[in-house]
């Protein structure tokens, strides 16, 4: 195993974060991780792509060895936009490979399960109450304004595909066009009929909300679906063959 610690470096480590200009930052600094494209906003000022940078050394070096972060913190899980800072960082996570992932308890900065940060995880982990869990097979999610907003998708195993959608934009409510390709391949030949809705809102921050449910238009390879997020929002999709 391969075991690096990782926080955000700089002076985000000991700033007010309920500075907005503070929470940016943070949201930016998620980057680190994987943009090769990045140059990280803190002393080390330079490209990172940390979790394929690891993976780079261990194929020239160790090949088939696993990786891990046994510990992280991004320091913003107890503020209004902690859920979408969180849920970005798990995202990336389970999107670029890493094997295990230990959030770190900074002291007095413990996660608790009701705070924004918490009901993240619980949206990967648990977003119904039942068990039900974000994983699977994951599948490529490119967004054309990844400063504004991103998603993540994977399928459930049985036969559903969740869609994880993140407005990173502080203030702005965006209503992005969705499209998702190879949906006939995906549903067995047919076209999904419905998507089933979570969301975690600032505005609404003690849990986890339950949404109406959408009904989906007619797909044949391609399905465009348009969805309002509200800003600082994250919302999981469950896109089913269900009537």
């Amino acid at each position: 195993m391969f075991d690096l610690h990782y926080y955000p470096q700089g002076t985000v480590q000991n700033a007010d974060r309920t500075n907005p200009a503070v929470g940016a930052q943070l949201m930016r600094m998620t980057r680190a991780l994987w943009d090769p494209s990045y140059t990280d906003e803190s002393p080390i000022n330079r490209m990172l792509r940390l979790i394929a940078q690891m993976r780079d050394w261990i194929n020239n070096l160790y090949p088939g060895t696993k990786t891990a972060l046994t510990e992280w913190n991004w320091y913003a899980h107890d503020q209004p936009y902690g859920a979408a800072v969180m849920a970005d960082v798990l995202g990336i996570f389970a999107r670029e490979g890493l094997d295990i992932a230990c959030f770190w308890d900074m002291g007095s900065s413990m996660l608790d399960p009701k705070l924004p940060g918490g009901q993240a995880f619980k949206l990967y982990a648990n977003y119904d109450g039942s068990g039900s869990r974000f994983g699977g097979t994951n599948f490529k999610a490119v967004s054309t304004k990844s400063d504004v907003f991103t998603g993540y998708a994977a399928d459930t195993g049985d036969g559903a595909i969740l869609l994880t959608l993140i407005n990173r934009s502080f203030d702005v409510d965006i209503t992005p066009q969705i499209q998702l390709e190879n949906v006939a391949t995906a549903f067995g030949g047919a076209s999904p009929k419905r998507a089933r809705v979570w969301r975690f809102w600032p505005s609404e921050m003690k849990t986890i909300q339950r949404g109406p449910d959408i009904t989906l238009p007619s797909a044949g390879s391609r399905l465009t679906l348009g969805y309002t997020l509200p800003a600082l929002s994250v919302t999981l999709l469950r896109i089913e063959a269900g009537a």
